[in-house]
């Protein structure tokens, strides 16, 4: 061991370090009453009593008294040594105290003791634990929010009742009868605490699940899964197609296992591999894993930036040899791998900024086309779940492409509800293993284990690879026999205890060389890890940790992994603020002294991390804006979103100066334009926090951006009314300062918030003027997409007026003008043309461009879009024949939106919901769905309003309210007449006629029918003109 590690070592280990441990605590119940009712002496010999049954239960389960608080008893678990069941002992350690107290109350009866009870909560969380001062006082000072938490919770419990939170116990609870599930608001936290009853004890022993991923295991099982990967790789060998395949699991499941047993299958058989894998947003480049692929074809190993010239040379003549058409990418190919061109050469003419991120997402996709047509390719990208949008597009372009033998393999954690992940894959999602996998997987980790042990593992891992594994390696640790292994299921707060023993077990220097690997971040270079350690990549301190299982060679050369994301982030969490600010700006000196100023770029993500780490918040600031302006260029907009906010959070913490104030106005500019195809609530407030700051610096211009996007947001999330107030305001600002070109687009954005709030009479000048009629004005000069919306957004107007045809040509042209096909702003006209085809009742059309609009949201990552263009899909599935899945997928898009509070048109879903509702006859739903339509009009969002009314009013007629419906009628013809909105009037119409039929007024049904029909048929709406006809017949025949 060097000097250097010595060193490091003694100053790390004598740092304070964080540590999981559990907190009981225990208190009299009524203790006031109980001295006020027993006497002094007799309540002081049984505190004494209680106070040595508690210390002797704590201590028999290796719990530590920490502190006796007047009738109150504290115990932490977990300290010196933390154990995966130290949670489990906390509980048993409080059910034993509760026996004893019940003892000791039969047994001081007759001195006033009849009504002793004691009451506990208990908590696991991550904490700062220091000796303190004096026994009397508390053995360790604890710092954190835990003992608070549990000292909360025994205030809370009930007499004789033990509250535990589940963060503690976990999937533990199995162990123990317990209440149901229940929250805790306990003031100072954001969120309430999950906490369980504990009852009492008992023998059943359940499966429990896994909530971190683990790396790889000896392959086992999973032979079905395998077969369908290789007969995906036949059909794409044997028809010359790509395809994207998917493999679903839990964390732990063993997906990197298949997927790499597969890899080399076809690696054997002659095809191409190539792998990259994705990491969280901050720290990850654009593109990461096709730029890791990248770099190992063509040997460029992190860090080229600093011979730029040699580079782009092997990256010239390669590209040469593999297709000489590719030489046309090559400033692309050299952005997108942080490689900046030489000047004099043919590259240097091509400003990498000038590079568009389509261009960049082409040339990657031009590149792999081209190796295609010489091999078959298989690329495999890990934790697709952190996969930025760059990489979605390139990955789903690829799976499109006609005629190339192209296998993209993902592995990725289950899709949540509404996420829009994986319309083109073809998903394979990995079950747990059976009782024969369990046994192989066992017998790999623990030859010599005897069948009782192997037995025992296998009931409590419940076919979960990485419960397996943990479990075999407590019985390692144990010296093989089982003896002392006990069942475990994993919360969050088990399965990072579990992992804190095992680091616990490392010798110290090692333990120390991990901390630091978890400093520079689960990918851990090793010539960085080298100069803060002085231990390379074959030191045995090194290789020792990848035999403890804890890291392993990286898929980049010269790396290191940790084997388990959230090993790392364990390890991370135990060091000290003080030690881990030290290392973060070691490594951040490191990092920018190996990249040079012309390298920055390619490391600019990893040092806007380490320097946010080390709080130097002005070069955490420079470089997470210089990674956000990165992933703008190459089409990340997510990753933009996330480092100009990381960058603001920085200046923020920062004195206020005119220039940093500059910069804070400048990247809040920036995020508006990252924001505009999915925006949040979090980024109205960045925005509201502009405007506040604009006045503040008496900053027209910025007040005038800042308003804009406030205004943008708001109409964006269905707030019509504050989207006009705000554009307003904007656009007097724009003009104040002479900025017509922002005054053009406050114009757009007023013009689409009037119309979303069904003021067309105002729209319309705003629409006819920024988006007219091709062949009707001069030539466009506004951006294509930008004016293809504005081109949507008058067609919704005009279709509502009932102007159909109009609103066609302005959607052909909208469409005309998105630069390729599967663009953002292509699914948000695809919408307009659904839900305008879903007003004719052109059932099938809505459908085919519901779903058109849908692959579209899954390759931007589009909340909103996603849910939209599920929710009118569903619709249109239901208008064409009614069914229980239609019906499921209204109610799921209604229910994503609504969780993130995204309510642009809402109020169309809750009346299509209102509807459907009323034709399955479940009244009270249909109600509800059509009171928060009506309650949208509050928002100006009308849209919906009239067909819920009509819903309502049709339901009322059904149950022979005639009154009823009568004013459900009222309603639907006062919010049709706000709109003017033709197509509604004629439906209207319709329930009139259907309504005055069932008053017995038949002639004025006859005229209300005929009144309709006109319309519809004036207005081409085929389906309702059919109604309508059916229903003149029945009044005709009544």
């Amino acid at each position: 061991m060097t000097d250097d590690l010595e060193r490091r070592h003694v100053r790390l280990e004598s740092a304070s370090h964080h540590r999981h441990l559990t907190i009981l605590f225990t208190d009299l119940s009524d203790s006031t009453w109980l001295s006020e009712h027993m006497e002094a002496e007799v309540y002081a010999e049984m505190q004494d009593e209680l106070r040595k049954a508690f210390t002797r239960l704590v201590e028999s389960k290796r719990g530590t008294v920490n502190q006796f608080q007047g009738d109150g008893l504290q115990a932490i678990f977990g300290h010196p040594i933390a154990t995966e069941h130290d949670g489990r002992h906390a509980v048993e350690v409080a059910l034993a105290i509760r026996e004893h107290v019940r003892e000791l109350r039969v047994a001081y009866a007759a001195q006033g003791g009849g009504n002793l009870a004691v009451h506990s909560g208990i908590h696991t969380g991550r904490i700062l634990p220091r000796e303190g001062d004096s026994i009397a006082a508390a053995r360790l000072e604890i710092y954190g929010s835990a003992p608070g938490v549990a000292k909360h919770l025994s205030d809370i419990a009930e007499r004789d009742e033990i509250l535990v939170s589940e963060e503690t116990l976990g999937l533990d609870s199995h162990f123990f009868q317990t209440s149901a599930l229940r929250d805790a608001t306990i003031k100072g936290l954001d969120k309430p605490v999950a906490v369980r009853s504990i009852l009492a004890r008992t023998a059943l022993r359940t499966r429990f699940e896994v909530h971190a991923q683990r790396g790889l295991l000896p392959f086992v099982g999973r032979e079905d899964e395998l077969r369908r990967l290789d007969l995906a790789l036949d059909r794409v060998a044997r028809n010359k197609v790509p395809a994207f395949v998917a493999l679903s699991a839990p964390a732990g499941f063993g997906k990197t296992r298949l997927a790499e047993e597969f890899l080399r299958r076809a690696l054997d058989s002659g095809c191409s591999v190539a792998r990259g894998y994705c990491e969280n947003e901050l720290s990850a480049e654009p593109l990461q894993p096709f730029v890791q692929m990248l770099r190992a074809r063509f040997v460029l190993p992190p860090g080229t930036a600093t011979s730029a010239a040699a580079a782009t040379q092997t990256l010239e003549q390669s590209l040469a040899a593999i297709d000489p058409a590719l030489e046309k990418h090559l400033p692309e190919l050299l952005q997108a791998l942080s490689i900046p061109a030489e000047s004099g050469s043919e590259s240097a003419g091509a400003d990498p900024r000038r590079t568009t991120p389509d261009s960049t997402v082409n040339a990657v996709c031009a590149l792999f086309s081209a190796l295609a047509a010489q091999q078959l390719q298989v690329l495999f990208i890990d934790d697709w779940q952190w996969a930025d949008d760059a990489t979605r597009k390139v990955a789903y372009a690829l799976s499109e492409l006609k005629q190339l033998p192209i296998l993209v393999l993902a592995a990725t954690r289950p899709f949540e509800p509404g996420d829009s992940q994986h319309v083109l894959a073809e998903v394979l999602e990995l079950p747990p293993f059976n009782e024969a996998e369990a046994d192989v997987t066992i017998g790999g980790l623990l030859p010599a284990a005897d069948p009782f042990v192997v037995q025992q593992i296998r009931r409590h891992a419940g076919g979960n690879p990485l419960f397996i594994e943990e479990l075999c390696h407590s019985v390692a640790a144990g010296g093989g026999s089982g003896a002392g292994l006990e069942a475990v299921r994993g919360g969050s707060a088990w399965l990072e205890t579990l992992i804190e023993s095992r680091v616990s077990r490392l010798p110290p220097a090692q333990r120390d060389l991990l901390r630091v690997a978890s400093v520079i971040g689960n990918v851990v270079p090793t010539w960085l890890l080298e100069r803060l350690t002085d231990c390379g990549e074959h030191h045995p301190l090194v290789r020792d940790l990848a035999a403890h299982d804890l890291v392993f060679p990286g898929d980049s050369s010269a790396t290191l992994r940790f084997k388990h994301g959230i090993t790392r982030d364990v390890v991370y969490g135990s060091i000290g603020l003080q030690g881990r600010r030290q290392t973060h700006r070691q490594i951040a000196t490191l990092l920018r002294e190996r990249a040079g100023l012309e390298g920055e770029a390619e490391t600019c993500e990893a040092l806007a991390y380490h320097y946010a780490g080390a709080d130097d918040f002005a070069d955490a600031a420079h470089y997470a804006e210089m990674a956000g302006d990165k992933a703008v260029a190459t089409s990340s907009i997510d990753g933009a979103k996330t480092q100009y906010r990381t960058a603001l959070q920085m200046l923020d913490r920062l004195p206020v100066t005119p220039e940093r104030y500059k910069s804070w106005r400048s990247i809040v500019r920036r995020l508006g334009m990252a924001t505009v195809y999915d925006p949040s609530r979090g980024e109205a407030e960045v925005f509201a926090r502009a405007v506040a700051r604009a006045r503040e610096q008496q900053d027209g211009p910025g007040l005038a951006y800042a308003e804009y996007w406030l205004a943008y947001v708001h109409y964006a999330l269905g707030e019509s009314g504050a989207a006009v107030e705000h554009c307003e305001i904007a656009l007097k600002a724009a003009n104040d300062v002479g900025d017509a070109k922002l005054a053009a687009q406050v114009k757009t954005t007023l013009g689409q918030a009037l119309a979303a709030a069904a003021d067309y009479r105002a729209a319309i000048p705003l629409l006819e003027d920024i988006a007219p009629v091709q062949g009707k004005s001069a030539p466009y000069t506004r951006p294509g997409p930008a004016l293809a919306f504005s081109l949507a957004s008058k067609a919704s107007v005009i279709a509502d007026l009932g102007r159909f045809d109009e609103a066609q040509a302005c959607i052909d042209e909208a469409l005309s003008l998105v630069p390729f096909k599967g663009h953002e702003v292509e699914g948000s006209v695809l919408c307009w043309r659904s839900g305008i085809n879903l007003w004719r009742g052109h059932w099938e059309a809505a459908r085919a461009d519901a779903r058109a609009a849908h692959r579209v949201a899954e390759r931007v990552k589009s909340l909103y879009l996603f849910a939209q263009s599920r929710s009118l899909g569903a619709y249109a599935d239901w208008k064409i024949s009614p069914n229980p899945r239609a019906l499921r997928e209204m109610l799921d898009s209604v229910s994503w939106r609504q969780a993130r509070d995204k309510n642009l048109f809402m109020s169309l879903s809750y009346g299509w919901l209102s509807e459907a509702m009323a034709d399955e006859g479940r009244s009270a739903e249909a109600r509800a769905f059509a009171a928060q339509a009506l309650r949208r009009i509050r928002k100006r969002d009308w849209i919906g309003g009239a067909m819920a009314a009509r819903a309502m009013a049709r339901m009322a007629l059904a149950g022979g309210d005639l009154p009823a419906a009568g004013r459900h009628l009222r309603v639907a013809q006062q919010v049709a007449q706000a709109r003017s909105s033709a197509h509604e009037a004629a439906g209207n119409e319709l329930l009139r006629a259907e309504l005055a039929l069932a008053q017995g007024e038949r002639a004025f049904a006859q005229d209300c029918a005929h009144r309709a029909g006109e319309a519809f048929r004036h207005m081409g709406m085929h389906w309702h003109l059919a109604q309508a006809a059916r229903l003149l017949e029945a009044a005709l025949a009544a």
